[in-house]
Formats: structure tokens, C-alpha cells, sequence
């Protein structure tokens, strides 16, 4: 938690799609990201002015890498991960480096993902979960769902919990659950990195961690 990208208190902006994969939520990244860029750099042009920054509206649709390939690129420039090892802060800023503006990680293994998340019907071992990277950190997560009770409930038990404390939402999906995908962004990192500040908490006017309650 006392980390440069960690708050208790987060506002996020999520999504979710009914009858769609996780590439159609990407399309989502590519329209929303420089629409926010571009009414910020219009709106607030004497507060960018007085912080010295000089706004870059990203340029969409954004790259979409798969997690095998952004360990092999990482391996290229000296950070060595096995696979199914998490990416960690500097291999994300390595991330920005290399693919030169935001890049949708996906492929991610299964066993990294929350147990709602879809896994490839080919490889149970890859999951559908994905990434947005960008500025050097990641602000947001997502992926393809489960809408099969069955494996949803066969996920909960391989996560370790037990179906029948989720009965009030797998009752849900027994009576019928559209394919479905989405994604939450941090919008406290994003303003961070439109802001180019060092620190989540600088972003925020109040900010709660495990050391400040109040104000």
C-alpha cells in the first residue's frame, strides 16, 4: 500500500459489455483515451501552462501485445521474467519505452486473474485479462468474463472459495448471462500521468492511505 501508485480511497471509471469480447472494449481505449487528452489540453490550457506541461494526444488504435512477447521484449532490454511472473513498475515504464505510447497487454495467465475472468478455450493455462500501460504505468485492468455458470463456479473453487457464498450472483448467470467483457480505469493515475506528477497521491486532493485518514 505505501507505494507511489497505491491509495485506500481510488475513483475508477468501469465499463461493462454486454454480447462483446475483450478486443471490442479495446476499441473503448482507442476513442476514450484521446477524447479525454483532447478536451483536457481544450478546456484547461492555463493549468497545463502553469504545471509546464505540453499535452500529447495518443495517437489510437493503441498496440496490442501479448504477454509472452512483452516478456521477450522486456528479456531484450535486460529484465528477464519467467513466464507468469507479474510485470513490475520498471517493466512497465520499460513498456512505454519500448512500444512508444499506450499498449494493451493481453494473454496474461490465468492464474494471475480474478476468478471471473475468461480462460482461453485452447490453452486453459492464458486467460482473456488484459492491461492498459501507458505513461509508464498501468491504469487499467480488464478482460473478457465468465457467463457460463458452470465455470464460473469451477473457477471459485479453484481460487479457493466456495460457490455457495456467490449464490446471490451465480443465480444470475443460471438463469441466463450474455457473453460479456469490460475494464476499470484508475482515474486517479490517469490524472497523474496527464499531470506528469511523481505520485498517485498528488493527484488527489484528499488522499487516504494505511497513514492519513483525515483531512
Amino acid at each position: 500500500s505505501e507505494t507511489t501508485r497505491h491509495i485506500s480511497e481510488v475513483t475508477r471509471m468501469d465499463i461493462e459489455m454486454g454480447f462483446a469480447t475483450e478486443e471490442d472494449t479495446w476499441e473503448v481505449f482507442d476513442g476514450l483515451i484521446p477524447h479525454i487528452y483532447t478536451f483536457v489540453k481544450k478546456n484547461c490550457a492555463e493549468q497545463l501552462e502553469i504545471l509546464g506541461i505540453d499535452l500529447k494526444v495518443p495517437k489510437a488504435p493503441f498496440k496490442r501485445i501479448s504477454y509472452t512477447d512483452v516478456l521477450e521484449a522486456l528479456s531484450k532490454k535486460g529484465l528477464k521474467l519467467k513466464w507468469g511472473e507479474d510485470i513490475p513498475p520498471n517493466g512497465e515504464k520499460l513498456i512505454s519505452e519500448i512500444y512508444k505510447g499506450p499498449a494493451i497487454v493481453h494473454g496474461y495467465p490465468s492464474e494471475m486473474k480474478p476468478f471471473y475472468i475468461g480462460i482461453h478455450e485452447k490453452d486453459p493455462k492464458i486467460s482473456y485479462g488484459f492491461d492498459l500501460i501507458m505513461g509508464g504505468l498501468e491504469i487499467a485492468s480488464g478482460g473478457r468474463r465468465i457467463h457460463d455458470p458452470k465455470i464460473y463456479e469451477e473457477r471459485l473453487r479453484a481460487k479457493g472459495l466456495n460457490p455457495e457464498n456467490f449464490k446471490e450472483i451465480t443465480k444470475f448467470y443460471h438463469l441466463g448471462m450474455p457473453p460479456h467483457s469490460g475494464w476499470a480505469i484508475g482515474v486517479d493515475r490517469l490524472t497523474q500521468i496527464i499531470c506528469g506528477l511523481g505520485n498517485v497521491r498528488e493527484a488527489v486532493l484528499f488522499p487516504r492511505d494505511v497513514k492519513r485518514l483525515t483531512p
